[in-house]
């Protein structure tokens, strides 16, 4: 993979990240203000009040953890239950093998917090988007068990599209397109040609009606000067 694209994955899941943060921190009133866009956001590592809400932080456990640096974490204070929430982009083909993946590196940590914090029970929720937008229904139940409206999906969509190559290749595609039409619809030499001469004839046309219009004038006068003249001799003659 190269840097582009890792830093393009990066960004990717911090949106992503973003996203549920906010959407927790409206559901856990740690937050009063207005809806902010994803990246725009700017989360608070670590926010308290009836919850603690942790975000991108290397969680300390009394023994070594192979993945104690989940995305977010949400603890209740008052019912003593913890949800380890860590976001994925994985390929399309490999969506079931992510989700597995994930859980397996996931099941320590959760066993380390539930005796840490003393919790009755410990959620590993994981929040699956594939790289093209696909979403598993997997989402849905993992965004009831945090008690997120359904609508998180479709922003979830929405900034995957716009963070990946989706619009860019969209927009190369109709950029080629106008090309092409422009292409298409330039007149080439010889259609100029027959333009010109398409004008030529009217003209040449025009001219010679004009022409004729002339002669048959002069050949009326004539015929009148004739008329006139053959009058004239004839009253003179009488």
């Amino acid at each position: 993979m190269s840097c582009t694209s890792s830093r393009r994955l990066h960004l990717r899941h911090i949106e992503l990240s973003n996203i549920v943060h906010q959407e927790l921190t409206i559901k856990c009133v740690l937050s009063n203000g207005p809806p902010t866009l994803c990246y725009k956001y700017e989360p608070q590592h670590s926010i308290e009040n009836n919850y603690k809400l942790y975000y991108g932080l290397c969680l300390v456990t009394f023994r070594s953890v192979h993945n104690n640096n989940t995305d977010t974490v949400m603890l209740d204070k008052t019912t003593k239950h913890a949800h380890s929430i860590d976001v994925a982009i994985p390929n399309s083909h490999n969506l079931h093998s992510a989700i597995t993946e994930r859980l397996q590196k996931c099941t320590d940590l959760k066993e380390e917090l539930t005796s840490i914090w003393q919790l009755k029970t410990a959620y590993i929720i994981l929040l699956i988007l594939s790289t093209v937008g696909i979403i598993l229904n997997r989402l849905y139940d993992s965004l009831k068990l945090l008690y997120l409206r359904p609508a998180v999906c479709i922003l979830w969509q929405k900034a995957e599209t716009l963070c990946t190559r989706t619009c860019r290749t969209i927009r190369n595609f109709s950029a080629e397109q106008q090309r092409v039409s422009a292409w298409s619809v330039r007149p080439t030499h010889f259609e100029n040609w027959l333009k010109y001469c398409e004008l030529i004839i009217i003209i040449i046309i025009i001219i010679i009606i004009i022409i004729i219009i002339i002669i048959i004038i002069i050949v009326i006068i004539i015929i009148i000067i004739i008329i006139g003249f053959y009058l004239s001799k004839r009253i003179l003659t009488d």
